[in-house]
């Protein structure tokens, strides 16, 4: 009887301690989304806006800012290049992103993962942290 006892609390016990996930933070979503597993690109963000900058000596790639709270969450889509999806892109509601002196209305993202992961990271990102907008079409 002692030792079913021990075995249903020894039960319980790995149950409830299994049960507690730790939830990506801000910064590891981010990094995740901008990075990918091998880029290497520098990037801050403030109140849901996100910067990024080009990699140093880098004369094709322009500063780039995307206001997360404007992308329109029923626009993501994956992104493919080379027939491979590569990253993701999505519309916005009015003018959201800007890459150097170009305002953009939407949110184009190449970071050589698959759409399944971004698009786990991008309902975390929209589900803990940012607002983004909800379009009735």
């Amino acid at each position: 009887m002692k030792r079913f006892l021990i075995l249903i609390l020894f039960s319980l016990l790995f149950s409830i301690q299994s049960s507690f996930a730790v939830s990506p933070s801000l910064d590891e979503t981010m990094e995740f989304l901008v990075n990918g597993d091998v880029n290497k690109n520098t990037w801050y963000m403030n109140d849901c806006n996100v910067i990024i900058l080009p990699p140093p000596g880098d004369l094709y790639k322009k500063k780039e800012e995307i206001d997360l709270n404007k992308v329109n969450l029923n626009s993501f889509e994956a992104l493919r290049v080379g027939g491979k999806e590569s990253g993701f892109e999505a519309k916005c509601i009015g003018l959201c992103r800007t890459y150097g002196n170009e305002k953009k209305n939407s949110w184009v993202l190449i970071n050589e993962v698959n759409w399944e992961r971004n698009s786990k990271a991008l309902s975390h990102l929209y589900s803990n942290f940012c607002t983004g907008v909800k379009s009735a079409f």
